[in-house]
């Protein structure tokens, strides 16, 4: 029998796993899975196979806001949806994209709800994202700090972690794709018109390697260490991506 939370994600869609993370738009999980596809097929590991990533929603639904509005759903319904022994079933954290709207929006969802930890429950993607190793948010955000220094002033969003020689390829291809870019500390951020989002989703479906996407690996092996699962068997040598 279905519980809460199963019910209310088969309502708008989501196929929950026992652990999950919420990310702003579908590219985003797009870029994930097809990470993860490259990676089962050269490797032989499934690093989705017992959590998932979840898009908040299209357009309006999407977003900042559509991180912070499903994950307090989410939470609030995890919170009796439980096993016969009284823990809970499902776990839910948010990943927003570090730039003015993302950092916004961590701060909100913290405010709103005091349960709501920085980099315990919500985190902000950073170009070398850290390992956790069950340390709490506090220091997990001041190694983040530390180890993006040289990015402090850089925006950053999932498609930013495509290896450099793929996206310099995109954007020989697709030149009018990008609205801006900056570098800073030898890292680029683009940002992408809406043709151009959708164009990168289907060179990236066309042409990326594994190596293209070696980077999004990383992050969801610290995606899997915020959520307490394994991540060593996945990239041996994992510590913090740099």
């Amino acid at each position: 029998m279905a519980g809460l939370v199963e019910d209310w994600a088969q309502q708008i869609g989501w196929s929950v796993q026992k652990r999950n993370v919420i990310l702003e738009g579908r590219s985003d999980v797009l870029f994930l899975k097809l990470a993860a596809k490259l990676y089962r097929e050269e490797r032989g590991i499934d690093v989705f196979n017992d959590f998932g990533v979840l898009a908040a929603g299209d357009g309006d639904d999407g977003g900042v806001d559509g991180v912070n509005r499903r994950l307090s759903a989410a939470r609030q319904l995890a919170e009796y949806d439980l096993t016969p022994a009284g823990a809970k079933r499902y776990r839910f954290i948010g990943l927003f994209d570090n730039d003015e709207a993302g950092r916004r929006a961590l701060k909100r969802a913290c405010n709103f709800d005091p349960r709501v930890v920085r980099y315990e429950d919500v985190f902000l993607l950073h170009p070398v994202m850290p390992i956790a190793g069950g340390s709490p948010g506090s220091v997990v955000e001041k190694r983040a700090e530390t180890l993006n220094y040289d990015f402090r002033r850089l925006d950053w969003e999932v498609e930013d972690l495509f290896s450099p020689d793929f996206l310099r390829a995109f954007v020989a291809d697709y030149p009018n794709a990008v609205v801006h870019e900056t570098t800073i500390g030898g890292r680029t951020h683009r940002d992408l018109s809406r043709d151009g989002k959708t164009a990168l989703r289907e060179f990236a479906e066309k042409y990326a390697t594994l190596d293209d996407v070696i980077d999004l690996i990383r992050l969801i092996c610290s995606l899997r260490d915020y959520l307490h699962l394994q991540h060593n068997h996945i990239l041996p040598t994992q510590g913090d991506s740099g």
